[in-house]
């Protein structure tokens, strides 16, 4: 007998995946997304979403990595560097550290590949009400062209990290910003980037270049003040290359844009609970973290892994998957490693976004320090790469 649908508020990147994911074990789903075209613009903007080696191994699972490796680019090494300091940090390894896949991509493979999955609905151009959210009930009135009340056996929201469902049921949050604005852009240049992923340190912010499939093209991070990101975003594209040239200096020879420059401000969103009552968060709703390293989606596939896992454990144990045992179990396998992540990755900003003399010299001292103890550089690849047990 087919379970009853599972609704899925956001039909994005972590959305999408977990629709695909559920469908994998037979439970059906409808994604619920108030944007009328679900697809992005036919121009590409360049974001690039990083994904781990153990993203890699969970989207496999999924069915899903086939499809996306004609995409992906690898990243083989990657280079930390502070500011114009001599120490770097290098790490290589036998096998791809990681890959890149532009957002439109990969948005564009989950999408196609759920509107040709039977366990999986998708209405766009629609929102909703919530009606009764109990703890052995839930009901939601949808608000488009396919009208209807539902009683889903779960809700989850997948709605971003300014999430309306943890606002409508009352799951307080931590918000931090960071008055900090990652300028996201593609760019062609004149010698290949090898599949080396360098992210420099600067006083403003990191400095990101992302090598994608093509060896001439990188996928850029560029993380400004608020002040001086609204400046770049106002003035035309020729003096924009000059600045972005004068970031790169002369890593990779001559600098052209090839894309649009979009932005969007950084901060850290921390929910304090990860459901209520039969409603679940997950990916950015439960967590947004700090770009700095590239883990934002690597948290959400993680989540997704631990829905899989508890999936397999409760239904055949006689229990609805969206009792609260499963939520509760849920919760307290993915906090910890969420919160570890905003830690981490927070710590990180406030070490090297700055230019106090004494901290920076810390810094190059610890690059290299860590660059010189093999134990230590391979405790921050395996976390990198996400290299540890998945419960």
């Amino acid at each position: 007998m087919t379970p009853p649908p599972i609704i899925i508020i956001g039909a994005n990147l972590t959305g999408l995946c977990l629709a695909l994911a559920l469908s994998e074990l037979g439970q059906p789903s409808i994604l619920v997304e108030q944007k009328q075209n679900i697809l992005p613009s036919i121009i590409k903007d360049g974001r690039a979403i990083a994904l781990s080696y153990g993203s890699k191994q969970i989207l496999e699972e999924i069915g899903l990595w086939k499809k996306l490796e004609p995409f992906a680019g690898e990243i083989n090494q990657i280079r930390v560097t502070d500011q114009l300091s001599p120490f770097f940090l290098h790490f290589n390894n036998e096998s791809t550290l990681g890959y890149l896949i532009e957002s439109d991509d990969l948005l564009t493979i989950f999408y196609e590949q759920a509107k040709k999955d039977s366990n999986i609905t998708i209405f766009n151009d629609t929102t909703y009400n919530l009606l009764e959210n109990e703890f052995d009930h839930i009901k939601l009135e949808l608000i488009g062209a396919n009208q209807k009340l539902v009683t889903p056996p779960l809700v989850i929201a997948a709605d971003g990290k300014f999430s309306r469902l943890r606002k409508l049921c009352g799951i307080k949050h931590f918000q931090h910003s960071y008055n900090q604005t990652a300028i996201v852009c593609k760019v062609r240049h004149e010698i290949s980037h090898q599949q080396i992923a360098q992210e420099m340190f600067l006083p403003s912010g990191p400095f990101a270049i992302l090598p994608l499939k093509d060896p001439n093209t990188s996928g850029i991070v560029w993380t400004e003040k608020d002040d001086i990101a609204s400046v770049l975003l106002e003035i035309d594209k020729e003096k924009f290359e000059y600045f972005l040239a004068k970031k790169f200096t002369d890593y990779l020879g001559e600098v052209k844009l090839i894309s649009q420059v979009v932005s969007y401000p950084l901060e850290l969103i921390l929910a304090e609970k990860y459901y209520h009552n039969k409603i679940m968060l997950i990916g950015d709703a439960a967590h947004s973290i700090h770009p700095i390293a590239g883990q934002g989606f690597n948290l959400a596939l993680r989540d997704i892994a631990a829905v899989m896992n508890l999936y397999r454990k409760y239904p055949p144990l006689g229990l609805d998957f969206g009792c609260s045992q499963s939520l509760d179990e849920f919760q307290k396998l993915r906090k910890s490693d969420n919160i570890s992540m905003a830690i981490i990755t927070d710590a990180l900003n406030k070490l090297f976004s700055n230019d106090i003399t004494p901290i920076s010299e810390i810094r190059k001292l610890g690059l290299h320090m860590v660059n010189q103890i093999p134990m230590l550089k391979n405790f921050f690849m395996d976390y990198a790469m996400s290299k540890r047990k998945q419960k």
